[in-house]
């Protein structure tokens, strides 16, 4: 049985990252933005406060906001960095590789991701698709719980992006 589409993908941090930018919605990028504002607005007025009025109870106004903008600063720019590096080292102490290559093989009823570092495979059926993302270069695919299948755009050996983009979103809106 030949399959409808291969695509071969390699995964590294920057793969990881672009999926997980493509993956954060627009309301939590909203949301985001709309807290940083609440908090440096909180910010501006406890300083302002503290200065017009100077005792060390308006002192702890000031802390508690600055603390709070900190933590969002770490998570936005910091955080993920740490988590990409995470990942690399697992899979360099796993694999002795920082990135994954994976061949999905798509055919009639299922869908074929082989890991070439590890051999291992994984077969879903096409009723257990749960979600399709798209980014610059990547196509995203949700099965079973939490395991998204990543795909490279560039990456087709067989069949296109365009036909794949159409043969997928036909299965998904089912």
């Amino acid at each position: 049985m030949n399959p409808k589409f291969v695509v071969k993908t390699t995964i590294n941090a920057e793969c990881q990252k672009e999926a997980s930018e493509g993956l954060t919605t627009k309301a939590t990028k909203i949301l985001s933005i709309v807290i940083t504002g609440f908090l440096v607005i909180l910010f501006a007025v406890a300083v302002w406060q503290y200065i017009a009025f100077p005792e060390n109870r308006n002192l702890f106004f000031v802390v508690i906001p600055f603390f709070a903008l900190v933590y969002v600063a770490y998570l936005k720019f910091y955080a993920p960095k740490t988590q990409l590096r995470r990942w690399e080292e697992s899979i360099a102490r796993t694999f002795g590789t920082n990135c994954l290559h994976v061949q999905t093989e798509f055919y009639d009823l299922i869908l074929s991701q082989i890991v070439e570092e590890s051999g291992s495979e994984d077969e879903e059926g096409y009723s257990a698709l749960k979600e399709f993302k798209e980014t610059k270069n990547l196509f995203l695919l949700r099965g079973k719980g939490k395991t998204w299948f990543f795909l490279a755009k560039d990456g087709f050996t067989v069949g296109d992006p365009d036909s794949f983009r159409t043969f997928i979103n036909s299965l998904i809106q089912k």
